[in-house]
């Protein structure tokens, strides 16, 4: 498999390093718009903080694909100091129902790259969905105060570890899709396609960043949109099998004419419905935008084991450089030919075999002949 830019792994880990919750990325935005102007990519923000890039400054109007991932992650926001002096959070995205706990411990990140220590001391109101949960009533005991608030707070869990063919973090859903597109514009910037990268917020919490992009039609209608995500780990979609086309997610069935984009890549692939959970495909479905996704099979996803224990997320390599290769290769390709001789190979019509096939009244159980159509 021919390698990816080698930039794509120091890309995965200078964004993992950063916290992120929905609502508090600004600080992956950064990064991204840095890395951007540190390989001449062109970068822009919408109004919602949604950023846009490309490798030769194509508008979003004039794009023909166009690569989504998500910026945030699960986790805590800090809301309001008590009376007591502790203070009251919230939960934002699914969180590990394990991380709901009195005795946990939680992280806040402070500007200057520090952060104050707490606990859970209580925790009310919770709901269960499955591995997840959330609660608008979590009481923290924090060993210093917090200046300015609100701001967020993360689950005591590693940011990256490169670990024997492995890459664990806390928030590589969906790191590891802004990792993959980054890296792919960068190795694609001199073939001049109207293609795009977007970078999303507030995913976790409904598709938010996507739904208002696509609301606002700031992309073409004829735009094909690939999302570029992790979910979790199956039968159908094993880690280590390389990246997954996903031809749908927990809400929608995705496009056949967009997925056929995918197609000709002939790295290591696995194509998997992946109904885990839903992603910004399915924001820009409900708006008339031909969809489709790839995916990389994770495991702890949203940082819980399968016995229920607090982990890093993780993905193969694999997978991830599977991955970069073949964003990278539609981000090269001629589109108005990938797009005009896209494969359907169901399209031939079956001469052999349709010889075979002739009937006649003889030794067949015919009635009224059917109109083919034909004039």
């Amino acid at each position: 498999m021919k390698q990816p830019n080698i930039d794509s792994v120091d890309i995965l880990e200078t964004l993992c390093r950063i916290p992120t919750v929905s609502y508090y990325e600004r600080g992956i935005a950064t990064a991204i718009w840095r890395l951007c102007a540190q390989f001449d990519l062109h970068v822009a923000s919408d109004r919602w903080g949604n950023l846009f890039a490309s490798g030769n400054g194509v508008p979003p109007s004039e794009a023909r694909v166009a690569f989504v991932a998500h910026m945030d992650h699960p986790g805590f926001e800090v809301v309001e100091r008590n009376a007591a002096g502790t203070y009251r959070a919230v939960s934002h995205g699914g969180v590990a129902r394990v991380a709901f706990v009195p005795g946990m411990h939680v992280g806040v990140p402070l500007p200057d790259g520090g952060g104050i220590n707490g606990l859970i001391t209580a925790c009310d109101d919770i709901q269960e969905r499955g591995r997840f949960a959330s609660s608008n009533s979590i009481t923290l005991e924090l060993e210093e105060p917090i200046d300015e608030l609100p701001c967020m707070a993360l689950v005591p869990v590693p940011d990256f570890v490169y670990d024997g063919g492995w890459y664990r973090g806390r928030a590589l859903d969906d790191l590891a899709g802004c990792a993959t597109i980054l890296s792919a514009l960068i190795d694609s910037k001199d073939s001049n396609q109207p293609v795009l990268g977007i970078f999303t917020r507030a995913e976790e919490v409904g598709l938010v960043g996507a739904r208002l992009i696509a609301a606002d039609r700031v992309l073409d209608p004829e735009c094909v949109v690939v999302s570029i995500e992790t979910s979790l780990k199956s039968d159908a979609a094993r880690q280590g099998d390389g990246v997954v086309i996903r031809v749908g997610d927990r809400m929608t069935t995705f496009d056949d004419f967009a997925e056929s984009l995918l197609r000709p890549y002939s790295g290591y692939v696995q194509r998997a419905l992946m109904s885990a959970g839903g992603c910004e495909a399915s924001a820009f479905a409900v708006h008339g935008y031909r969809v489709t996704g790839t995916s990389l099979p994770l495991g702890a996803w949203h940082n819980m084991e399968d016995d229920g224990s607090l982990s890093m997320e993780y993905v193969s390599g694999l997978d991830f450089e599977a991955g970069v290769e073949l964003v990278t290769e539609v981000m090269r390709s001629d589109l108005d030919k990938l797009m005009r001789e896209s494969p359907r190979p169901l399209a031939a019509h079956p001469d052999t075999e349709s010889a075979r096939l002739v009937v006649d009244g003889d030794d067949w159980p015919l009635g009224s002949d059917c109109e083919s159509g034909d004039d």
